[in-house]
This record gives structure tokens, sequence and C-alpha cells, in this order.
């Protein structure tokens, strides 16, 4: 046998003897069970792609092995075949016996209690205690789960698929909001429908009650939004309209004020002119009696030095030679007067005063009626 054959011997699949054993076990096993109980080598295997929708089982016709048994293509449904024989319902924690019919767990112990260890259906002998089948209790088990999930599902009309089904039932009764409460203003289902019959109408009529007067308020709000968006447009034009005016107002005012300011200052550079010329000659007639002083200090302290020198001759005769003449002491005395002109003259600021007031008011009568109510605001005035 090659390694391929091998491996396909022990793949788990649905295995079904001739003798209406059946198993998701490997072909290992179907060979071992046809050993033991003496079956012919007749076993076919299923192809697992096969087995997701429908199980191919052989059972018998009767609890008589030698009355005749269904051909191998018979095929029946998932549920028939989940169901115990015994107690004629989905299988619970299902066992398989050694000659391939399964039942519920509890049902073949009990059965067992009472029938020595015979098999409900074809009466063989059991000679050992079979395991649970899990693959056939997922199987039964996923099935069971469906069946409750159609079973909630019955009475209940279909829809599009929601994502959230909670919002769709009654808080109070837990049933389907089928109708609506014009009173409530609230969807309710059947049961509430007993507590207040007043103004209730299925949801499908208030559904397009409400649609339409959905579509009128939406062309209303559209309407809202073309008279809203015309007022827009026209606050916009208004808005550049007054940017415009107000722009040229703007540099009116601003060629009147820079006009302003040269006057000022102008007049502010002449008024200046004739106080500086005049500090500058007070400054210069300041300094050129200044340096006559010092010079006569100079001499001044040059002579006290000499006379000092003289007086401390102790030489009667170097002394009286060296003794100035009173002529030369009279020629010390004060030459030089001090005589700083340093009167001042605002007439020239006056002038130029009165001068830039005049340019002033012929800039500002240039301005109009409007500018010229704006202007005190500016200047004070």
């Amino acid at each position: 046998m090659s390694q391929t054959d091998t491996n396909n011997d022990s793949d788990m699949s649905l295995q079904v003897c001739d003798c209406g054993w059946s198993n998701v076990t490997t072909y290992n096993e179907l060979k071992i069970h046809q050993t033991e109980m003496g079956c012919k080598p007749k076993g076919v295997k299923v192809d697992e792609s096969k087995q997701d929708l429908k199980l191919v089982v052989y059972t018998p016709l009767n609890t008589d092995m030698a009355s005749a048994r269904p051909s191998p293509s018979e095929t029946v449904s998932m549920e028939t075949h989940l169901k115990c024989s015994i107690c004629m319902c989905l299988f619970v924690d299902p066992v398989t016996t050694a000659c391939g019919h399964s039942f519920c767990k509890e049902c073949l112990d009990r059965n067992c209690e009472y029938n020595d260890r015979l098999c409900p259906l074809c009466k063989q002998i059991l000679r050992r205690t079979p395991e649970v089948n899990i693959v056939l209790r997922s199987i039964a088990e996923q099935v069971k789960k469906t069946q409750e999930e159609d079973a909630k599902l019955k009475g209940h009309k279909l829809v599009e698929p929601v994502e959230n089904l909670d919002e769709r039932a009654c808080l109070k009764h837990g049933r389907p909001l089928e109708l609506y409460s014009r009173k409530k203003e609230r969807c309710i289902c059947v049961l509430c429908l007993e507590e207040d019959q007043e103004e209730v109408v299925p949801i499908e009529d208030e559904w397009v009650k409400k649609k339409a007067k959905l579509k009128n308020t939406k062309g209303e709000l559209q309407e809202k939004i073309v008279k809203r968006k015309s007022w827009v447009d026209e606050t916009s034009s208004s808005l550049q309209s007054c940017k415009d005016q107000l722009e040229n107002e703007w540099w009116d005012i601003e060629n009147v004020f820079t006009a302003v300011i040269a006057i000022v200052e102008e007049a502010h550079a002449a008024a200046h002119k004739p106080v500086q010329d005049r500090r500058e000659v007070v400054e210069k007639e300041a300094k050129d009696i200044q340096l006559k002083l010092e010079a006569e200090i100079n001499r001044l302290e040059k002579t006290i030095s000499e006379l000092d020198d003289i007086a401390a001759l102790d030489d009667h005769i170097l002394f009286l030679q060296s003794y100035p003449s009173l002529q030369d002491l009279n020629n010390l005395k004060d030459s030089t007067e001090v005589d700083l002109d340093t009167s001042l003259s605002f007439g020239t600021m006056r002038k130029t005063t009165t001068t830039m007031l005049e340019q002033i008011q012929q800039k500002l009568e240039n301005l109009t009626s409007i500018e010229l109510q704006r202007v005190p605001k500016f200047t004070g005035m």
C-alpha cells in the first residue's frame, strides 16, 4: 500500500457500512467494525465537502436485520438523522453503538436497564459502553441553535437587515413595533394596543404620512435657504459698496491730514530756526567773553606768582630793584566789561504760527461736509 493510501485510510470522514452503521471516523475504523460485526466490505467513504449539506446514512426499514435495507444512494435530511429513535428529539450527548445506530446517551442507558444491553433497533448485543460522539453532538447542537433562532423569527414580519434589533422591539412587552399611536406620538406593539386604541394606525400608514410631511418641510426649508442666500448676496453687495466709499473717504482724509502734517512740520521748522540762530549767536558771544576773561585770569595769576617771588627776597637792594612800579600795577585793573545780549524775541514764532493755522484752515475747507463732521473727532475742535 502506498503512502497516499495509508494517509487516506487515516483521514477523518463520514464512514457508512452496508449494514446501516455510520460514523464520522477513519476508514480503518470502518474495517474494524466490519470485522467485528461480520459485515461485508461494502462501506462507502463520503467526501468531506459534501458532509455539510446532508448525511448519507443507511438504516434498516424495521428492526428485523433480515429485512431489506435502503440502497446506498438514498439520502435524507440532516435533521431527520439527528433525532434519537427512542425520544424522537434531537440528540443530547449522542453515542454511536458498534452496530452503527445513534441514540441519546441517557436514552440508551435507560434502555439497557430493561433490555439486557441490546440495541433498540437491531437488537444486537452491545459489548461495550459507547462514548459520546463529539462530532455528532456538535452537529446536533448547531441544528438545535438554528431551530431556536428560527422559532424566534416566527410571527415576525421580515424587514431589511438592521444593525440594532433591540430598538425595533417594545421595551415593555418585547414584541415587534408594528403600530403607531398618534396620540402618544410613538411606535407601539399589538399588546400596547389593548391599553390604548385611540388614534392608532399601522406603521406603514404613518410612515407614508410623515414622509409626505417631511417632503413638504424639506421644500419649505429649501425655499428659506434660497431666500437667505439672496440676502447673503445683497449683504455682500452692500458691504462692498460701503467698503469702496469708506476707502475713498479714507484716502481723502489721509491726503488732507498728510498735507496738514506737512504744514505743521514746516511751521515747526520755521519757528525753531530763529531760536536756533539766536542760540548760536549768544553761544558765540559768550564763548568770546569767556576766552578774554580766561586770558586775563592767566595774566593775573602770573603777576601774583611774580609778586610772591619778589616778596620772598631777603636782599634789600634786589627786592627794591625788582619791585614793580605803581603804574604797572594799575594796568592790571579790569579792562573787560561783561556785556552779553540775552534779549529774546517771539515775534517770529507768532507770525509762523499764524501762517500755519491759515494754511491748515485752507486744507480743511477742501473736505466734504461728511469729512468736516469727522474732523472734530480727530482734532478735538
